[in-house]
């Protein structure tokens, strides 16, 4: 049986306006009708990071669960997610992390934009975020019994961070599914390994251009990595219903592989560094729904 997402928004904010476009919040939060006995929350510090963990789908949210992690955008911020989320069937636990910088309206994971063309400051942050990020599924995974690889998805600057984290950790991660996103170059490693990807990416994006993305692609698929990529013809830096009808497509297969296999296996392939600091009941979860990450 399909289940609805809950009506359970982290916040509310404007965008950050880094170019006469506006970068758009993804996935978007949503409003529906819903059984909240299958929505469980609970947040918590790691390494300095906010993090919210929220079960859907799922009666028990402490049961083996595939791993999800969801990295917002640029000048945006944790939401409980709709569009594609809102129509899987398979339960799924989801971490859903905070942007360490403060820009206007919202939280980022780089403090330049990918539009200053201060390209080697921007893999230096990611280098580091996707440090932090790959201890905290490692440490996730060693408290919470998973099914499977950890998949990773983003938007924008969430979508470099999950594709650095591809790259950087190709034995950890299971799955990148970035949106309108590259790595680059110095944030690169050699030789070039990655986790497999499924990316999609709009012609006529004016904030990431796609053009760096079409190289990066092919650099990835001559080093022998398994990358599934679609373009969308006349979509600029946004997340059309299109788009989120295949990001929900893939997102389904990949769970539904996790959990039939029916084997729990741990996430971990690092120390998973400094326990977590609780934070607003962090061992305990909760169906109420309020905010858990401001």
């Amino acid at each position: 049986m399909r289940f609805l997402v809950a009506s359970f928004v982290l916040t509310t904010v404007e965008c950050h306006r880094e170019t006469p476009t506006t970068e758009t919040h993804w996935p978007p939060s949503h409003t529906a009708e819903h059984d909240v006995a299958k929505v469980h929350k609970r947040s918590f510090t790691f390494e300095g990071l906010k993090v919210a963990e929220v079960v859907l789908g799922a009666d028990d949210p402490d049961a083996p669960l595939p791993l999800v992690m969801m990295l917002h955008g640029r000048g945006d911020r944790p939401r409980i997610p709709g569009g594609p989320f809102e129509h899987i069937s398979t339960p799924m636990r989801i971490l859903i992390p905070r942007g360490p910088f403060r820009v206007a309206g919202g939280f980022a994971w780089s403090r330049v934009s990918v539009t200053e063309g201060r390209h080697n400051e921007l893999a230096v942050d990611l280098l580091e975020v996707s440090s932090r990020l790959s201890r905290l599924v490692a440490h996730v995974g060693n408290e919470r019994p998973t099914l499977g690889t950890p998949v990773a998805t983003g938007f924008s600057q969430g979508g470099m961070v999950a594709w650095t984290m591809a790259v950087r950790y190709p034995d950890q991660l299971g799955l990148a599914l970035p949106l309108a996103a590259w790595v680059p170059p110095r944030a690169r490693p050699q030789p070039l390994k990655s986790a497999p990807v499924q990316s999609m990416h709009g012609t006529a994006d004016r904030i990431v251009r796609i053009e760096p993305t079409r190289n990066w692609v092919n650099q990835l698929r001559r080093a022998r990595n398994r990358v599934e990529w679609r373009e969308f013809d006349g979509v600029g830096h946004e997340v059309t219903p299109e788009m989120n009808r295949q990001l929900e497509r893939w997102l389904e297969q990949a769970l539904q592989e996790r959990t039939y296999k029916g084997s729990t296996s741990k996430t971990s392939s690092t120390d998973s560094g400094s326990p977590a600091q609780s934070r607003d009941g962090a061992n305990a979860f909760s169906s109420t729904l309020t905010e858990a990450v401001r």
